[in-house]
C-alpha cells in the first residue's frame, strides 16, 4: 500500500448512554485506544451521566439520533411519531409509516431540534456529528428534514451507511438481510441530499461487523478492501458527482486515469462515496461503526428495559476484537491513525 498516503480512521462507538454497562465498556475501550469517538441517545436511561464521564475521559460524543425507541425529547404533542403508550414506533413501524405518508415530517423536524437543544443543554457544547440509531436519518424523506436541522444548527458532519460487497454478506436471517439492503438503498440516495447542504461523510463500514460477525480477521480484511478502492485521482471526485447516473445502477463501469474499473458489487454512489472521503490529495478518512460495552444487566434501554442484543455476549465480544493488540499493530503496519469527528473538521479546514 502506498505509504504516502495519510490514512485515518474514525471508530465510532453507538448507544452511549443505553445503560451504566454499556457507558462502562465505550470508555474502556477509549481509554485503551480501540475507539476513538461515540454518540450518544439522549433519551436512554444513562445518557447524562454518560456525557458527564466523556468529558471527563476526553471522549469525543456526537448524537445518536433516536425516532424509534423508547420516548421522544420533544413535550409536544406527536400525533404521528409515537403510538397510544406514548413511546416512538419501532424500526420497522416507524419506516413503514413514513412509507405510507402518515408520519408528519414537521414533527420529526421538531423532534430532531429537540435532540440537538438536549445536547447543548446537558454537554454545554454543540455535538461532534449526529447520526441515526438504526439508520433512520437515512430514510427518504427523513434525509431531506435532517440535513436540514443540522445545516441550520451549523452541524456538518454524519454517516452514510453505505458499505461495499453488501449482497454477498452472509446475514443471521433473511429479515435482517432485507433490513440492510433498504439501509444500503436509503443510504444512495441520501447522498445527494447530505452534501447537497454541504454535511460532510466518511467512508463507512460496520453494517457486516456487528456482534459475533466481527472477527480480527474479518476486520482487517475489509478495511484492507477498503483503503485499496479508495478513488486514487481526486481529480475523478468531480467528474464522478456531477454524472451520476440513477440509484438503481449496480454494474458500471468508470473511466480513471489508470485504467477502466468495472463497479461488480459497488454502485456508483458507493464509490463516489469513497471518492468524497478524500479530503485533499493523499488523505482517505473512513468510519468504522461499533457497539461495543459490558453487558446490560437489568437496566437499561430507553424506558422500555434492555433489549436482547444489550444483553447478550455479542458486545462483549465486540470489545474483545477492538481491544486486540493485534488490531494496534495493523494499524500501525498500514499507516492508519485513530481520529474522531473533530480532528477529521480540522484535516477537512485545514485542507482549502
Amino acid at each position: 500500500m502506498d505509504k504516502e498516503v495519510c490514512r485515518y480512521l474514525i471508530i465510532n462507538a453507538d448507544d452511549f448512554g443505553y445503560s451504566k454497562e454499556r457507558n462502562e465498556g465505550i470508555l474502556d475501550c477509549y481509554m485503551r485506544g480501540a475507539i476513538s469517538s461515540s454518540t450518544v441517545l439522549i433519551n436512554a436511561v444513562n445518557a447524562k451521566d454518560g456525557i458527564h464521564r466523556a468529558q471527563q475521559a476526553g471522549l469525543p460524543v456526537g448524537l445518536h439520533l433516536n425516532l424509534t425507541e423508547g420516548k421522544p425529547i420533544g413535550s409536544g404533542a406527536y400525533r404521528t411519531l409515537i403510538g397510544a403508550d406514548g413511546s416512538f414506533l419501532g424500526k420497522l413501524g416507524f419506516r413503514e409509516l413514513v412509507k405510507a405518508g402518515k408520519v408528519s415530517f414537521n414533527e420529526v423536524r421538531t423532534e430532531i431540534q429537540c435532540q440537538i437543544d438536549w445536547f447543548w443543554k446537558y454537554a454545554n457544547n454543540s455535538p461532534t456529528h449526529v447520526d441515526g440509531h438504526q439508520h433512520v436519518h437515512v430514510i427518504p424523506g427523513v434525509a431531506e428534514v435532517f440535513a436540514s436541522v443540522l445545516a441550520e444548527n451549523h452541524i456538518n458532519m454524519t454517516r452514510l451507511p453505505l458499505e461495499m460487497d453488501i449482497l454477498v454478506h452472509k446475514w443471521g436471517s433473511p429479515e435482517q438481510a432485507r433490513f440492510m439492503m433498504e439501509v444500503v438503498e436509503n443510504a444512495k440516495k441520501a447522498l445527494h441530499v447530505f452534501h447537497s447542504h454541504r454535511i460532510w461523510t466518511p467512508s463507512f463500514l460496520g453494517l457486516k461487523t456487528m456482534g459475533r460477525d466481527m472477527s480480527v480477521e474479518f476486520l482487517q480484511k475489509l478495511l484492507k478492501d477498503l483503503y485499496l478502492e479508495q478513488i486514487k485521482d481526486k481529480s475523478d471526485q468531480a467528474m464522478l458527482y456531477e454524472t451520476s447516473p440513477s440509484s438503481d445502477e449496480t454494474d458500471i463501469s468508470v473511466s480513471t486515469s489508470d485504467e477502466t474499473t468495472t463497479a461488480r458489487s459497488q454502485t456508483f454512489c458507493e464509490l463516489v462515496a469513497c471518492s468524497l472521503s478524500k479530503i485533499g490529495s493523499g488523505i482517505q478518512i473512513c468510519e468504522f461503526m461499533v457497539h461495543p460495552g459490558y453487558r446490560t444487566r437489568q437496566t437499561g434501554g430507553c424506558g422500555e428495559g434492555p433489549d436482547s442484543f444489550s444483553q447478550s455476549a455479542d458486545r462483549e465480544h465486540e470489545m474483545a476484537v477492538l481491544c486486540n493488540p493485534r488490531m494496534t499493530e495493523f494499524y500501525t503496519d498500514l499507516g492508519i491513525k485513530l481520529i474522531s469527528f473533530c480532528d477529521a473538521a480540522k484535516l477537512i479546514s485545514n485542507s482549502k
